[in-house]
């Protein structure tokens, strides 16, 4: 049987002014799956992610890629960050060459990737997001929308099998957050496994396959986005609400308005279940 993807096991994490951000927390990531990590801010999201590519070091606990735990020495990190890659929520973070070529092509030539390929993989990732057309523009002249598609670019230039996104829609218009989750979906459809953090109920119970909630850097609950938002208890303990198609649904279901056994996921579905 394949191993989970990614793994952490008893972790803790103290910030140095004393904050307990991580306080045994257990997650394990199977492989080519849409996740999302949920909670209010402070709940861990943020620095859980940072252990998963090794940027933090647990106090305590271990993180296992493929069944491997993970070790902190220069090489294997380098291993590990070519397979996991981090968007961050914002992308002056994560952006600071010149241009945007120079930006996407970073990771790969500071990894020893000859020229010849990392023109090649620059130029697929460009085509793949759309991108290609801002190549040879400054970065700091681009919209918040483009600054996100330049960073998960600069991240699929690595070919990772892990693509981690803290708070993917953070910052966009409507058009641009549909632009950029459509984006992952068709990754995740061609193999990739997507691990994002967000706040956002409603995104994460129609995107998500797998659902962890976290509160003070504990797991509250797990499992599908029917099984996790269907607890009031915990979602009012971490701070979160119901989905408003979870809600909608049961006021129509109590007032015998749908007749159909699963609530819907999106609004197609709920679309669907009334003509029924």
């Amino acid at each position: 049987m394949q191993p989970d993807l990614l793994t952490v096991r008893d972790l803790y994490y103290r910030y140095q002014d004393g904050t307990n951000a991580l306080n045994g927390l257990n997650i394990s990531v199977p492989v080519n799956c849409r996740a999302a990590i949920l909670g209010a801010n402070g709940a861990g999201k943020s620095t859980l992610f940072l252990h998963f590519n090794g940027l933090l070091r647990p106090l305590a606990g271990s993180v296992y890629y493929r069944g491997r735990e993970v070790q902190y020495n220069k090489k294997a990190l380098m291993n590990l960050r070519q397979r996991v890659g981090i968007v961050f929520q914002n992308p002056d973070h994560q952006l600071f060459s010149a241009s945007v070529w120079q930006d996407i092509s970073f990771g790969l030539m500071n990894q020893g990737c000859g020229k010849a390929e990392a023109r090649m993989r620059v130029e697929a990732v460009g085509e793949q997001l759309g991108i290609s057309e801002l190549f040879f523009r400054p970065t700091h002249f681009l919209s918040v929308g483009q600054k996100k598609m330049v960073s998960l670019a600069g991240v699929l230039a690595m070919e990772p099998e892990l693509i981690i996104c803290d708070e993917p829609t953070a910052g966009l218009d409507p058009e641009n957050a549909q632009l950029f989750m459509h984006v992952l979906n068709q990754l995740q459809q061609q193999g990739k496994t997507i691990v994002i953090s967000t706040h956002d109920v409603n995104l994460a119970y129609q995107w998500a396959d797998l659902v962890w909630l976290l509160h003070r850097g504990q797991v509250l609950a797990e499992g599908s986005p029917l099984e996790v938002f269907d607890q009031d208890e915990l979602l009012k303990q971490a701070h979160l609400e119901t989905p408003w198609l979870l809600e909608i649904w049961r006021v129509m279901e109590a007032q015998g308005l749908v007749s159909a056994d699963m609530p819907p996921r999106s609004k197609a579905q709920l679309r669907q279940a009334l003509h029924e």
